[in-house]
């Protein structure tokens, strides 16, 4: 498991208050979502939540390297995404990359 503190342009804390969180994973930003997994902000006004993937969920991934986003859902403000990256997965564990 991961903590990960998303952030405004400006350094401050992005506020996660009412929002709900997920990550998903695919092989390439252009391409459908291959797997989704839910994220726990552990922190809404710092906001900070905690990514955990589970070995049945690390080990339904593909080995190599994947790309990752991070979203956020609200029902005032719609969706947005949080964070993006790649990632690189090897047998069952995974490293964000960025």
């Amino acid at each position: 498991d991961k903590t990960v503190s998303v952030k405004n342009d400006d350094g401050t804390a992005f506020t996660l208050t009412g929002y709900t969180t997920h990550i998903v994973i695919s092989k390439h930003f252009e391409s459908l979502p291959k797997f989704q997994f839910p994220v726990t902000i552990t922190n809404a006004t710092a906001g900070t939540v905690k990514i955990e993937l589970s070995e049945s969920d690390t080990a339904s991934l593909p080995s190599g390297s994947l790309v990752y986003s991070m979203w956020g859902t609200h029902s005032v403000y719609g969706r947005t995404i949080l964070l993006q990256g790649t990632m690189f997965v090897e047998a069952t564990t995974f490293e964000a990359l960025t």
